[in-house]
């Protein structure tokens, strides 16, 4: 079973190879680790509904104690957004009903590190392409003062933080931002980062995630 399924992934037959998978999950009793990293690939592929399906597996077999839950989850939402709006091929229904599926899990949950790259995830959702700007803003300021942050974790929020003051015309509070990280960060990626993005006093163009915003500093 395990050769036939490693001959479906090098034949990039992700769903075959995901059948194999499960059924050597439960027979074994595994963790979920191989399914997580078929899924991984699947994403990586672009073949959305087998990684959905993956990751889905995970959430719903193992649990929440389980090492690869939360990832799953995070990465199984992000793929249903990239399959929804890859294209632009969406309606505002659509991106509610993901919307919706953000919130569920985020007030069972809850907002703080362990779950704090989904809620970036559902705050890039709110800024660029439900156009919902205080929310997204919103979202990044509560996960900014949550107890725990890493300090990557917490110069990512406020780098995209940043970026959403900046669409919503507040330059002073996204330089602020950008500031804090480049200071935090000097020598390594994120503070560069934040020193490429942070507004010079000129009319600019800022591109974030694909899409153009013009702002006045």
């Amino acid at each position: 079973m395990e050769l036939l399924a490693w001959s479906f992934v090098q034949r990039k037959d992700f769903k075959s190879a995901l059948r194999q998978y499960k059924a050597l999950d439960k027979r074994l009793s595994e963790d979920g680790q191989r399914i997580f990293n078929l899924a991984n690939d699947a994403a990586d592929a672009r073949d959305y509904d087998t990684a959905i399906s993956g990751y889905d597996y995970i959430v719903a077999e193992k649990g929440q104690l389980n090492q690869y839950f939360f990832d799953s989850k995070r990465e199984a939402m992000e793929c249903r957004r990239k399959k929804i709006t890859e294209g632009f091929a969406y309606t505002q229904d659509d991106l509610k009903t993901l919307e919706a599926e953000y919130e569920g899990f985020l007030n069972q949950f809850g907002r703080g590190k362990q779950t704090s790259s989904i809620v970036l995830q559902l705050a890039n959702l709110e800024a660029l392409f439900i156009n919902n700007l205080p929310r997204a803003i919103s979202l990044l300021e509560d996960l900014k003062a949550s107890p725990g942050l890493d300090r990557n974790t917490l110069a990512r929020t406020k780098i995209n933080l940043a970026d959403y003051y900046l669409m919503h015309g507040d330059i002073w509070e996204s330089t602020l931002l950008y500031s804090q990280v480049d200071k935090a960060f000097k020598e390594e990626q994120l503070g560069q980062e934040a020193r490429f993005k942070m507004p010079a006093c000129r009319t600019t163009t800022a591109t974030f995630s694909g899409r153009r915003h013009n702002s006045m500093c």
